[in-house]
């Protein structure tokens, strides 16, 4: 039913849009995504999805600095960096 795919719609921050289409009689409605709030949705997408990349980047980032320190430390005072603080129980078999 329409009215189920419309509510489906109006969830995801969409609207659908009917258009009576033929002569009069024999006139079908046809349903369209209303096209400004779909341009917006795949505005605020590609926005999140830039977001995302940014964030993962300077995750890794800081992820080889933390490496490229640990090492240095290592390097300079023969240091072992710590053990995972962590650490997971044996499986029971």
């Amino acid at each position: 039913p329409i009215w189920l795919l419309d509510l489906l719609v109006r969830q995801l921050g969409l609207k659908l849009v009917n258009k009576k289409i033929g002569p009069r009689g024999k006139q079908v409605k046809h349903h369209f995504l209303d096209a400004g709030k779909l341009e917006f949705a795949l505005i605020v997408i590609e926005h999140r999805r830039m977001k995302r990349q940014r964030f993962e980047e300077r995750a890794r980032q800081d992820a080889e600095s933390q490496r490229r320190y640990q090492a240095g430390i290592a390097a300079q005072y023969g240091v072992a960096p710590p053990p995972d603080p962590v650490s997971t129980p044996p499986l029971m078999v």
